[in-house]
């Protein structure tokens, strides 16, 4: 139910979250959106969708919910881009990407800042978020825009002022003058390696804090940490052995989320950055708020 103020409203932004097949056609039918986007399509909710090819097909239910004259926003740089494209049908698709040819595209990457090209022209953005996988998130954010031809310089000067999200890669001083990556709002293994990918590019010693979820998980990210250059990783919870014995000799694990703030809290020293992250129900956030430097 609207209110006479979101009635008025010229445009609304509707997220549609799955975690099994049929429920974004549902969604779909409900908003009837006059734009369809799809960012990716990575391994989470396996559980309910069986696999990864069920989760590009029930996050593709999308496109095939939408009007005939709706437009189909694609991710180019995804494995399942044709598969999108064929469910999208005689539907205007506008694709965007890094990797491969897209009609709106970021090139000349420097960290953050990029050129943002698209069918109306070119525009320079300094994005005020880390990591390239939100480069690819500006980029899908300018596809529905021009979708709705929306002006480019208002794409430009909206992707420029886009404020970060509390739990996303959001960097924050910690105690004894190390910093803190929180990225606690949740964690799948796309994620996980966005957030190893910027924790690699801090200067100084990297830190990885992990919290419970999937033994399989664990192992690989002890794999990937090791691989991004991280010097000391942290799990905590059940399934902590599995990170820290793929990890090495610098990996350590805790029973629970104090014992874990207990040996930070006496090691964390400047020149440090720990990445924190885990999934939404593990409460990786009470790890951040214990180290978070007094004047922050």
């Amino acid at each position: 139910v609207l209110t006479d103020d979101e009635a008025e409203l010229g445009a609304a932004v509707v997220e549609m979250g799955a975690s099994s097949a049929g429920e974004i056609d549902y969604l779909a039918q409900l908003a009837r959106p006059d734009v369809g986007l799809v960012n990716n399509a990575g391994p989470a909710h396996l559980a309910g969708f069986g696999s990864q090819d069920g989760v590009a097909r029930g996050k593709g239910e999308m496109f095939l919910a939408l009007a005939p004259e709706a437009a189909a926003v694609i991710n180019a740089d995804d494995a399942y881009a044709p598969l999108w494209r064929e469910y999208a049908g005689s539907r205007r698709i506008i694709d965007f990407g890094i990797n491969q040819p897209a009609a709106v595209r970021a090139e000349a990457i420097d960290g953050s800042r990029f050129l943002l090209c698209t069918p109306a022209g070119e525009a320079r953005v300094t994005l005020p978020l880390v990591g390239r996988h939100n480069i690819m998130n500006a980029l899908a954010a300018a596809a529905a825009a021009t979708a709705l031809d929306i002006p480019l310089s208002q794409i430009a000067a909206g992707l420029a002022a886009a404020p970060a999200i509390k739990g996303r890669l959001d960097r924050r001083p910690a105690l004894a003058g190390a910093w803190l990556l929180d990225d606690t709002y949740n964690a799948n293994p796309n994620s996980l390696r966005a957030g190893l990918e910027v924790l690699a590019a801090e200067p100084g010693e990297r830190w990885l804090e992990l919290g419970p979820e999937a033994e399989a998980l664990h192992a690989q990210a002890g794999e990937w940490a090791l691989a991004a250059g991280v010097r000391r990783l942290f799990a905590v919870g059940r399934l902590a052995p599995a990170a820290a014995q793929r990890f090495g000799c610098h990996g350590e694990c805790f029973d629970s989320k104090t014992a874990l703030i207990t040996r930070l809290a006496e090691d964390l020293r400047p020149g440090v950055t720990v990445l924190v992250k885990g999934s939404r129900s593990s409460g990786m956030e009470q790890v951040v708020e214990a180290l978070l430097a007094a004047e922050s």
